[in-house]
């Protein structure tokens, strides 16, 4: 019988969504390969300073985790999620073809000014990439969604879940073999000037093909794809429901201000006013958010930094800087199934409570104690700077470990309890702003990396853990009151 259950679940799925987690898999490789290489490319290929490329490094991001919001109104309300993918994968292709140019060094057209042309080329290549990656990001795993009939809930779950491994999956292998194309490959065995030394080219060019790669399959799936009209953007709507009912009110006199919640002045229908109470609501937990993002999205620059001072040799094994982040998704594959089958019941059978809140107050805890640990492998390098590369690149395991057990705590809960609190019709919102906290980190990040009034990299890492520490506790004081 239960053979005929899972034979029989089979042959109802719809096997036209193995494009679209095909195409997710190329799209994470092609992302995250770009991004693991892109800080040594800005300090050892264009030669600018740590400080410079870290904010590079995190203006990007910005951009990647800002224009979803654009992508995701664009899709609602003009193209439809299935010509949004498209278009904008075709615009993070080209990106990805300016980014290749901009990084081959004998290119005619450069001459003396070859870096000046190889940092304009850079530029243009990261906007259209974070273009297309942010404006497909919230459009994908929804038009996943829309392939499967109202009564295939169980399957429907099941995509997601092989969505969600596709993502870690091309995140885990771009990250660890796009630092070999880099550093291993010989790209220019003729010569001997110090910019052909590492092969940028090829390590930007491979993410690029996996990116052509995934708009050829996505299109390869179309005559199957369920494809719906755009509907209008709820995000649209959210946001001038709030509009409406801050100057409706502005303009109501004060004595006439006698309704009980300030949205219900807006010139939206009830429902829509309701659910945006809700969202409102949770939001207000959100704020905290974008410091524990700050922190998170350091290691692929200060701590792909940090690795570059260390040994990287773990027995034969040489980890080159810009392979450590291969830790976080590791980790994340392995920790995530593990606290599901262990640490949950464990805590279940005990009675000790662990609701989301309190998860979330202690991924901010956790992110905070790993920079602390960062600091400290700081110090210990700082004190053994006469001999440079002394300390084990695996004394930074402890910090990625610390981290990425916050990252479960705090970002899977997160998104989970934010979709069990808000109605159904506002979830694209959240996921909007959800991501919205990220792109805000990151400016955090950019603000402190070009304050430049710390001297030493570990007082910044204890900074930034100071930072967060008082982001939990203004995140306790919130779930208190909620």
């Amino acid at each position: 019988t239960q053979h005929f259950i899972i034979q029989e679940t089979w042959n109802r799925y719809p096997k036209h969504i193995f494009f679209i987690v095909g195409n997710e898999f190329c799209e994470r490789f092609s992302y995250y390969g770009m991004r693991s290489v892109l800080l040594l490319y800005l300090r050892d290929y264009l030669h600018w300073d740590d400080d410079t490329s870290t904010s590079v490094y995190h203006a990007f991001t910005v951009l990647a985790y800002l224009f979803p919001l654009l992508g995701a109104i664009v899709a609602d309300s003009y193209w439809g999620k299935y010509k949004t993918i498209i278009y904008l994968s075709i615009v993070y292709v080209f990106g990805h073809i300016v980014k290749t140019i901009g990084s081959i060094p004998y290119v005619p057209i450069f001459n003396q000014r070859m870096f000046l042309h190889s940092s304009v080329l850079s530029m243009f290549g990261l906007f259209f990439i974070a273009v297309g990656t942010g404006g497909i990001k919230p459009c994908v795993s929804s038009f996943g969604g829309d392939q499967f009939k109202p009564g295939q809930s169980y399957i429907r779950k099941q995509f997601f879940s092989l969505f969600y491994f596709a993502i870690n999956a091309g995140s885990l292998i771009s990250t660890f073999v796009t630092p070999i194309f880099r550093a291993d490959v010989d790209c220019y065995p003729n010569e001997t000037a110090p910019e052909f030394d590492q092969c940028f080219a090829l390590a930007f060019g491979v993410p690029g093909a996996l990116m052509v790669v995934a708009l050829i399959l996505f299109i390869a799936g179309t005559r199957w794809y369920t494809i719906y009209p755009p509907e209008g953007s709820i995000i649209t709507k959210f946001c001038m429901c709030i509009y409406t009912a801050c100057r409706n009110r502005w303009n109501t006199p004060k004595q006439e201000r006698n309704k009980e919640h300030w949205l219900e002045y807006a010139d939206s229908p009830p429902k829509l006013i309701r659910d945006t109470k809700y969202v409102l609501r949770v939001l207000v937990l959100y704020i905290p958010l974008p410091f524990f993002w700050a922190l998170f999205d350091q290691q692929g620059s200060r701590w792909t930094l940090q690795a570059i001072q260390t040994n990287g040799y773990l027995g034969s094994l040489l980890i080159k800087p810009d392979q450590v982040e291969v830790l976080n998704p590791l980790l994340i594959v392995t920790l995530i199934p593990l606290f599901e089958a262990t640490l949950y019941p464990f805590l279940r059978y005990f009675n000790i409570p662990f609701p989301p809140l309190r998860r979330m107050t202690v991924g901010l805890i956790l992110a905070g104690c790993s920079f602390i640990a960062a600091a400290i492998l700081q110090i210990e390098i700082d004190n053994l700077d006469l001999n440079p590369n002394t300390v084990n690149v695996a004394w930074m395991i402890p910090q990625f470990l610390i981290i990425t057990v916050g990252e479960v705590f705090l970002s899977v809960t997160g998104l989970e309890f934010s979709y069990t609190q808000a109605p159904p019709s506002m979830k694209s919102v959240l996921t909007s702003i959800w991501l919205f906290t990220v792109s805000l980190g990151n400016i955090i990040v950019l603000i402190i990396a070009e304050a430049k009034g710390i001297e030493k990299q570990s007082d910044e890492f204890f900074l930034f853990a100071g930072l967060i520490f008082v982001a939990a506790l203004l995140f306790i004081f919130l779930a208190y009151r909620w």
